[in-house]
C-alpha cells in the first residue's frame, strides 16, 4: 500500500493555520473518494501537553524556561510521529496544524540554538510538504487581539516577540534546505491563500 501524504501548516498565531488546513480538507475530501484524510494537531493529546498549556497559561518568562519548553515539545511530538507513522502507513492523508518548525522556531526566539533544536528531530518524520503562512508580527498580534475566544494574550503572542518569531520562521528553508518548506503571504485575501495552498498540495498529490 502507499503511503499517505504528511502535510504540515505552520506559522505565527493569527496567520490562519487552522482554517486553510480545514478548507483544504473538505476541498480534498470532495474532490476524490481516494483521498482519506486524518486531521490533527500540536501539541498532541499526551502526559506533556498539560504541563504545556499551563506554563503557557502562567505567562512564564520564554528565555529563562526555554529548555523546559523545548523538552516538552519535543517528547510531546514523539509519541504523536508514532501515530502519524502508523495511518500514514495505511495510505491515510496526515494534516497537521502545527510540527516540528514551530519548536524550532519558538524555542529558537527563547534563546536556544536552532542547531540543537535541529538534532533533536532528526529521528521523526519529514513531511511532504510544510507550508508556512507568513504574516507581520503586527498583523498577528491585530489578529489575536480581534480573537474574541482568546481570554487572555499570552507572552508569546506580546509583538516583539512575534516579530523576531517571525524571523525565525523565515530562517527555516535554508537552514533545512533538503525539506519542502513553502512560504505563502498570508495577508492576501482568504481565497487567494486558498488557491496557492491548492496548487502546492495538488503538485505533491501528483507527483
Amino acid at each position: 500500500m502507499k503511503n499517505g501524504k504528511f502535510i504540515v501548516f505552520d506559522g505565527l498565531d493569527g496567520s490562519g493555520k487552522g482554517s486553510q488546513m480545514h478548507r483544504l480538507a473538505k476541498y480534498l475530501f470532495r474532490s476524490s473518494k481516494n483521498n482519506h484524510l486524518f486531521l490533527t494537531r500540536e501539541p498532541y493529546t499526551s502526559i506533556h501537553t498539560e504541563k504545556i498549556r499551563q506554563l503557557l497559561k502562567d505567562n512564564v518568562d520564554p528565555k529563562a524556561y526555554a529548555q523546559e519548553f523545548t523538552d516538552l515539545f519535543v517528547a510531546d511530538r514523539i509519541e504523536h510521529a508514532v501515530v502519524m507513522e502508523k495511518i500514514l502507513a495505511e495510505g491515510v492523508h496526515v494534516l497537521c496544524d502545527r510540527y516540528k518548525y514551530s519548536t524550532l522556531a519558538y524555542q529558537a526566539t527563547q534563546g536556544m540554538a536552532v542547531e540543537k533544536l535541529i538534532k533533536l528531530h532528526v529521528n521523526l518524520p519529514v513531511p511532504d510538504l510544510a507550508i508556512f503562512l507568513d504574516v507581520p508580527g503586527e498583523v498577528a498580534a491585530q489578529r489575536i487581539s480581534s480573537d474574541g475566544e482568546r481570554p487572555h494574550k499570552e507572552v508569546f503572542e506580546q509583538v516583539d516577540f512575534l516579530r523576531e518569531l517571525r524571523n525565525n520562521y523565515l530562517r527555516l528553508p535554508m537552514l533545512l534546505p533538503e525539506e519542502h518548506i513553502v512560504v505563502i503571504d498570508a495577508t492576501k485575501p482568504i481565497e487567494d491563500v486558498f488557491e496557492q495552498v491548492k496548487r502546492e498540495v495538488e503538485a505533491v498529490l501528483t507527483a
